[in-house]
């Protein structure tokens, strides 16, 4: 995972307080919070005692995480305005500050669009503005509220309640008339924050590089937070290269001024290692303030480069022509709304950097923070704007707001070196707002905000788009030029440019474009522009978004497919080659969003100009894009989702491929039809198309592309339909996919004789019924209730819930058609049981002559622990033939024969015997199992001769290089097993009370040793399957010792860090694929996969489901399956070692097969050998024994 780095942001009496502070000081809270989507009658509706049951109850509040936007459905419920107006959350808190004199802040990373802050009855905070972060100061509030009478029915938590409000208000920056949703609610990260008596607010870094780029001065100032008014202080400052090595330590006592703000020396840095899209260097300063023993450290990094809008020229950064190839952001997406998780938006941003984007316009609002820091890592320039947004001008509450955002949003985002513009606004000549539209006023405005940003900020640029009464006043600006969209045709693009860019000094081309309903797809996608008028401007006018009148022009009478879209970005893309005095574009925007200006949208409340759609499904033009602005050679040909084209027998239809690579050929049903090579200038595809005559049925195309000795490849089947169509008159409905409860189904227009109506672009709706529900409310071509067709089709998934649901589609002008959709019951538990029945209890029988042996028994003289402590060496550690008594080498992959791993066998043994007896218990309820397990627990958590201490600081150790590590973690996966089967001894009441409690004690232990030890914490930050391995174990513990904060964030770190983090996009395992045996390594991390999902599902019911970024445990068994199936299909390097041992029957097709509902994944697990007899798959296969986890 890429590195995270935390700054702190604080609004208080005028005052804006960003910063790092210690890790221990800064808690986000995610879970345990209460919301209401109405207003209160009064704050004591909120705290007020309300036994269960009683009428004081209501109103009824829902269980919610955070960040949560009440619009995260109803912005694109095509049925209905989105709802704006106040909303509630509350949530209680334990509140203790670790530092004498400290304060407790709440930091709120946006919340939209006013909020207030309670404790108890008490306001505490309330601040105005959507977008930019701000603190709530709640020290005092809380020890009131503790000294007070109420504080002993909250046995010891503090009731916290938070109320946002988005209502409409003409007096507030953005504007309701704004092409975006202003979603309400705590829509960003809500942060706990303890800080000493003293800490930095700020720190700004000012950098001077010099002329040649070989040196630079770095001036550091900033402000301190003082809320006990010291007089003195002492500043350390630390600065580390993008290589980790300190570069600069100084301290110094300063004397704290009344303001807080504070200069400190500046330094040199020689030879600096340059920021740029290629290279995002960035270098790290740790400004720590000292009072007493108290120590707040803020960390920021910071990146050198230079750059340079040359007058009436191109863009250059550290001292060369850079062409800005761009995109624009709406914080927005599919389920979620606003309200997007870290790893969310983390996806969205790497997928941009795919792409090839080196350049961002954010608009139309200062982001999340998050946003700026994958920027800064990846490598994307950017411009970012306060949301002064169409509408006009309003009085001085509103300007006062917009003076305020752009000071925060410029003081929160001051250090990011992938920031070179701040934006002033948007569309600034829309009026609508207010009864005056007085355009001097205007004038008189921007400039007034102009002169703050370079009073603020002088080393970055101010900018506009599309005010051109405005365009003197800024340093950039951006007119409106939509060729081939709202004016014109694309083929005035470079021209309508050359016009703009003679008008300015500074010209920077942003949004451009065109709507596409994915997986619409056209044959003749030109048609018709021959009706719209040519310009020299282009420039999008009042009215032109409109689907209604007004002249033609393509946004209102084309037909918004892909392939329409893919030609004007096209000859845009290959324009932009032959212009070599533009600075650059961004195309409007990545991804799709929604909006509340655009009901009769294709996809209702939906700007479809997106290149993905809202949920990240990549479009046709997301590849035309890579073809142009990537060097990691890609193919692709167009039409993946056209799975029916049409015309005349023996007719003629273009193929085009895309791809950056020189020379591409393309094969049809098996027969080539010659190379091609690319040349960007031969419209379309850059020379790749080919004229193929489509065979009726299916057509089989492969396009080949070579570099070097690099071969890659693209292919697709599409149906060819010569059929002529009527007028549609009924509409076919039909389930195409079915994984676990999850039913894929396609509605299709027909005409009178049955023929699919391939152009329609009719409406049609969905609607279910019974025992199972809809996924809709996504924004996306298959979520949603209401859409136009796609080709005449258009999907939907239905989840059953049961055994009978019904779905039922109709179109504005023909009637309903109804398909009854019957649940499947897979029964895993009888099967299971049948299969391992006799097994079981032979093996509980052999369990019951096992002798107890615990870890003391077997010691290694290379051990300096002590009998009690588990000891075991690092499998892939050899003796160096250089030096046979020296250090050992690393052979991955090779495990050594001879290193000590007794005490891994003695463990796995331990596991083993128990839950043998365990499972023969469960299975007879014969208590001579359940007494002996008992006995074997007794001897490895209670005696004190035999007992194994409950930490990991010894295994996996190295000869002569280290006594233990925390890699050797990994060794106590085998002890899952084991706290399962206790925990059904425990419930079942096998346990006595002394029992239980030793039990938990060692477990606990092992617990907050895996959270504070640094070996723990080493295991837990390492990236690959050691990481799941933490979390499986942490689960598990926290599970059997009832731990419910660490239960909440396993979910969260399961949620939020190892899904999104080590799933690729297709399921796969992208770090264990590049191990020395990556077929078994997927095998055992999909288990730990599965084997946590399944121990958290007692505290998250749905974790099995859960998704991040698309990603979930289904998509990663579906990856693996076909392999499982047929190894003999696995595409990727054998392993070294143990190929033929795998696959097993393996945890995560008996998980799966229960969770999802699938007899597929059983029929495979029921076939598998359950086979342990090699070590290396027994200590890689921590769930042995199924009967603990499905009973």
């Amino acid at each position: 995972m890429l590195r995270k780095i935390y700054h702190t942001i604080f609004l208080l009496l005028g005052l804006s307080f960003i910063g790092s502070l210690q890790a221990q000081t800064s808690q986000r809270l995610i879970n345990d919070w209460e919301f209401l989507r109405s207003d209160l009658g009064g704050i004591w509706e909120g705290i007020r005692p309300v036994p269960n049951g009683a009428p004081e109850s209501v109103p009824i509040w829902s269980k919610v995480q955070l960040p949560h936007t009440y619009n995260a459905s109803d912005a694109v419920n095509p049925h209905e305005n989105y709802y704006q107006g106040p909303a509630w959350y509350r949530t209680q808190l334990y509140l203790e500050n670790p530092y004498a004199d400290g304060r407790m802040l709440l930091h709120f990373e946006g919340s939209g669009q006013k909020t207030k802050v309670y404790v108890f009855d008490q306001l505490v905070q309330e601040h105005v503005g959507g977008y930019d972060e701000w603190y709530a100061d709640i020290t005092d509030a809380v020890a009131k509220f503790k000294a007070s009478p109420d504080a002993k029915r909250f046995k010891g938590k503090v009731p916290v309640l938070i109320r946002t409000d988005n209502s409409r208000d003409l007096e507030m920056i953005p504007s309701d008339l704004s092409d975006f949703t202003l979603f309400g609610g705590l829509y960003r990260y809500v942060n706990l924050v303890y800080t000493p008596k003293l800490s930095v607010q700020h720190v700004f870094s000012d950098i001077a590089l010099q002329p040649n780029l070989k040196g630079a001065t770095v001036a550091l100032k900033g402000r301190l937070f003082n809320p006990a008014k010291l007089t003195e202080a002492t500043l350390q400052t630390k600065i580390y290269d993008p290589r980790g090595k300190q570069i600069l330590i100084k301290q110094q006592t300063i004397s704290i001024a009344a303001d807080g703000n504070f200069s400190l020396a500046s330094f040199q840095v020689a030879k600096p290692m340059l920021w740029s899209p290629d290279q995002p260097n960035l270098y790290r300063v740790e400004l720590a303030a000292i009072a007493g023993k108290d120590t707040a450290v803020l960390k920021q990094q910071i990146g050198f480069r230079s750059f340079e809008f040359v007058a009436s020229g191109p863009f250059k950064l550290n001292g060369e022509r850079l062409l800005l190839r761009g995109t624009h952001r709406h914080e927005d997406h599919a389920a979620v709304g606003q309200a997007m998780t870290e790893a969310q938006i983390w996806d969205e941003m790497r997928l941009m950097k795919d792409m090839g984007v080196n350049f961002i316009r954010l608009g139309h609002y200062q982001q999340s923070r998050i946003v700026l820091e994958a920027c800064d890592q990846l490598g994307i320039l950017v411009w970012e704007e306060i949301p002064w947004c169409r509408g006009g001008l309003g009085g001085p509450v509103y300007k006062e707001q917009a003076r305020r955002m752009l000071t925060n949003m410029i003081e929160q985002h001051y250090n990011h070196p992938s920031i070179i513009i701040w934006g002033l606004g948007n569309e600034n000549d829309w009026p609508g707002d207010f009864n005056e539209f007085d355009q001097q006023k205007i004038r008189a405005f921007m400039s007034e905000l102009h002169q703050l940003s370079h009073k603020l900020d002088d080393s970055r640029k101010t900018a506009i788009r599309r005010c051109d009464f405005c365009k003197d006043i800024v340093d950039v600006y951006s007119p409106s030029i939509w060729a081939g969209w709202y004016r014109g045709v694309y083929t005035d693009y470079k021209t309508a440019s050359k016009t703009e860019f003679d008008r300015v000094n500074h010209f920077l081309h942003v949004e451009w474009g065109g709507d596409s309903h994915a997986r619409r797809h056209s044959e003749t996608p030109d048609e018709g522009l021959s009706e719209v008028m040519r310009s020299t401007s282009a420039d999008e006018r009042a009215g032109d978004a409109s689907l209604f009148g007004g002249p033609a022009r393509v946004s209102k009478d084309g037909d918004w497919s892909e392939s329409y879209i893919v030609n004007l970005i096209d000859w845009h893309l290959k324009e932009q080659e032959t212009m070599p005095w533009l600075t650059g574009t961004a195309y409007w925007p990545f991804k799709d969003f929604t909006t509340p200006v655009r009901p009769e949208n294709p996809v209702p409340y939906m700007n479809q100009k997106g290149v993905v759609e809202r949920n990240l499904n990549k479009k046709e033009s997301f590849y035309v894009f890579q073809s142009y602005w990537t060097e990691e050679p890609m193919v692709r040909i167009y039409g993946h989702s056209w799975p029916t084209r049409w015309g005349e027998e023996g007719q003629e239809r273009m193929v085009k491929v895309y791809s950056n690579v020189e020379e591409v050929e393309l094969f049809h049903n098996g027969i080539s039809l010659g190379k091609k090579k690319r040349n960007s200038q031969d419209f379309p595809a850059a020379g790749l198309r080919w004229m193929v005559k489509f065979k009726k049925g299916e057509n089989n195309f492969k396009a080949i592309a070579k570099k070097g000795k690099l071969q890659i490849e693209d292919q697709i089947t599409q149906h060819y339909q010569t059929e002529k169509w009527g007028k549609s008159a009924s509409i076919s409905l039909a389930a195409i996919e079915t994984k676990g409860d999850t039913v894929l189904l396609e509605a299709k227009f027909l005409d009178a004789k049955g023929i699919p109506v391939l152009d329609s672009r009719e409406y049609l709706e969905f609607a279910s019924a019974g025992d199972g529900f809809l996924i809709i409310d996504q924004g996306t071509s298959d979520g949603s209730s209401r859409l136009q067709a796609y080709n005449g089709r258009a999907l939907i998934r239905f989840v059953r819930t049961g055994k009978n649901g019904v779905v039922s589609v109709k179109g504005d002008q023909i009637g309903s058609t109804v398909l009854p959709i019957e649940g499947n019951t897979v029964n895993v538990k009888d099967q299971v049981i049948e299969r391992l029945k006799t097994q079981v209890i032979q093996d509980a029988e052999k369990a019951l002559k096992a002798p107890i042996k615990t870890i003391s028994s077997i010691t290694s003289e290379r051990s300096l622990g002590t009998k009690n402590d588990f000891y075991s060496e690092g499998d892939y550690w050899w003796p160096n033939p250089a030096n046979p008594d020296g250090p050992y080498i690393r052979k991955d992959g090779m495990s050594n024969p001879e290193n000590f791993v007794a005490h891994r066998e003695l463990l796995m043994g331990f596991g083993d015997i128990v839950s043998d007896l365990v499972s023969g218990w469960l299975l007879t309820k014969d208590h001579r199992y359940a007494k002996q397990a008992i006995a074997h627990a007794k001897a490895w958590f209670m005696d004190k001769n035999t007992h194994m201490n409950p930490s990991m600081n010894y295994a996996q150790a190295i000869k002569g290089v280290a006594s233990g590590r925390g890699i050797g973690l990994i060794d106590g996966i085998h002890l899952i097993e084991v706290a399962r089967s206790m925990e059904h001894l425990k419930t079942a009441g096998e346990l006595n009370a002394t029992e239980q409690q030793a039990i938990n004690e060692w477990f606990a232990s092992y617990l907050q040793w895996m959270n504070t030890h640094p070996y723990g914490l080493e295991e837990k930050a390492t990236k690959n399957n050691h990481a799941s391995c933490w979390l499986l174990q942490a689960a598990a513990f926290a599970r059997y010792t009832e731990n419910q904060a660490i239960l909440d964030s396993c979910v969260h770190r399961f949620q939020e860090v190892i899904l999104p983090n080590q799933m690729a996009d297709n399921g796969s395992f992208p770090l264990e694929l590049a191990r020395t045996k990556p077929y078994g390594y997927s095998l055992f991390n999909l288990d730990i996969f599965a084997g946590i999902t399944r121990i958290l599902q007692k505290h998250s019911p749905n974790i099995a489901r859960l998704t991040a970024d698309g990603k979930n445990l289904e998509k990663g068994i579906d990856f693996m399956y076909p392999y499982i199936v047929d190894k003999a299909k696995w595409s990727y390097p054998q392993d070294v070692m143990y190929w033929d041992n795998w696959p097993i029957a393996h945890s995560f097709l008996l998980f799966g097969a229960q969770d999802y509902q699938r007899e597929d994944l059983l029929a495979a697990w029921m076939k598998l050998p359950l086979n342990y007899s090699e070590l290396e798959v027994r200590r890689n296969s921590p769930m042995r024994h199924p009967l603990l986890w499905i009973l």
